[in-house]
C-alpha cells in the first residue's frame, strides 16, 4: 500500500484591499505516486532557504529531500537506523543562514548539514529526568534562537493513566 503525501507551497495573502478574510494561494506542489524522488509518507517540516531551494523531513521514511524552487528533485539523504547519516523518528526542521538543522526524535540528536545536504554534525541532546520521578523528558519540537542557541519543548511520559 503506498501512502502519498503532497507538500504545497502557499503564500499567505489577502485577496481583496478592503477583504477580512486572507486566503492561501498554491504555488508550488511537490510529490506523486510514480517517482520515488517526489514520494512522501509523513511530512513532518519543510523550510526554504533564502535562495528559494525547498527542504523536506519525511518522519516515516526516515529521510530529508531538497528540491528546487521549480519542484524538481534536487537530492535526499537518510535511511532508517541509529549510525551517521541515519535518522530514527526525525520530526522537525529549521534553517539558519547557510544550515539546516533537523531535529531526530528517538536518536536524541540534532543533525546539521549545509544548504547541498552534506552532513556536518551532531548536536546530541540528553533525556532529562524528570524531577518527580517520570521517566524521561523528550526535545519534541525547536526553533533556533542563534548558532548553538536553541528553544526547545519537551514531553514526558508519565507511569499514571489520564495525566
Amino acid at each position: 500500500m503506498k501512502i502519498i503525501a503532497q507538500l504545497f507551497v502557499c503564500f499567505y495573502m489577502t485577496m481583496a484591499l478592503f477583504s477580512t478574510s486572507p486566503m492561501l494561494k498554491e504555488v508550488r506542489k511537490i510529490g506523486d505516486d510514480e517517482n520515488e524522488d517526489y514520494m512522501f509518507y509523513v511530512i513532518n517540516g519543510a523550510v526554504m532557504s533564502e535562495n528559494k531551494d525547498i527542504f523536506v523531513c519525511d518522519g516515516k521514511g526516515k529521510f530529508l529531500a531538497k528540491y528546487d524552487w521549480q519542484g524538481k528533485f534536487v537530492k535526499r539523504v537518510g535511511k532508517p537506523g541509529k549510525g551517521p547519516g541515519d535518522f530514527a523518528n526525525p520530526v522537525s526542521l529549521q534553517i539558519l543562514g547557510d544550515k539546516i538543522y533537523v531535529l531526530d526524535y528517538f536518536n536524541s540528536r540534532i543533525a546539521v548539514y549545509d544548504l547541498e545536504l552534506t552532513q556536518l554534525e551532531y548536536i546530541p541532546i540528553n533525556r532529562i529526568k524528570h524531577k518527580q520521578g517520570y521517566p524521561y523528558m523528550f526535545l519534541r519540537d525547536f526553533r533556533i534562537l542563534e548558532e548553538n542557541r536553541f528553544l526547545g519543548t519537551n514531553t514526558f511520559k508519565t507511569k499514571d493513566k489520564g495525566r
